[in-house]
């Protein structure tokens, strides 16, 4: 009888440590990211990063706030887990939240890793009546769930 009750409780005792293992081993996920310059006549100043966004994707090109004319070159670095089959959206609105046009990032290196992997993406568009804009950097993210979403929006100006 005292066998049966030991042997319970230490396969009770093993199936809560491999809990409490599976549980550290679970990745923690990104905080929310931060949205900006929403309001028509705001202008942006600097990048609108989330917390951390900069361990996840570095933009090299354009600047913030740099002058741009189509078709625009876009390159910089992001982590494999921002991609999905090697590519992601690249959005570019103007002042109002307008968009001036939708292309795909993508890279020729193995995507599928946690380090960064450089990224290009060509956007071909035609100045918009207002000055300044957005681009906007989207990981992709094919589970559609709104806490996997991501983005990074950077204010740019447009070539008059």
């Amino acid at each position: 009888m005292m066998t049966r009750i030991g042997i319970a409780i230490l396969v009770i005792l093993l199936a809560g440590a491999a809990y409490f293992y599976w549980q550290s081993t679970q990745e923690t996920p990104m905080p929310e990211p931060l949205i900006g310059g929403e309001e028509p006549g705001v202008e942006i100043i600097e990048p609108i990063l989330a917390p951390d966004m900069s361990d996840m994707i570095r933009l090299t090109q354009p600047a913030a706030n740099q002058v741009v004319s189509s078709p625009l070159v876009v390159q910089g670095q992001a982590r494999g887990t921002w991609f999905f089959e090697a590519s992601f959206p690249v959005w570019l609105l103007d002042e109002s939240g307008n968009e001036l046009a939708l292309t795909i990032a993508s890279t020729t290196e193995e995507w599928m890793t946690n380090d960064f992997v450089s990224f290009q993406a060509i956007v071909e568009f035609e100045n918009p009546q207002t000055g300044i804009g957005s681009l906007v950097l989207e990981n992709d993210n094919p589970s559609d769930l709104p806490e996997n979403q991501y983005e990074l929006r950077v204010p740019i100006r447009f070539a008059e």
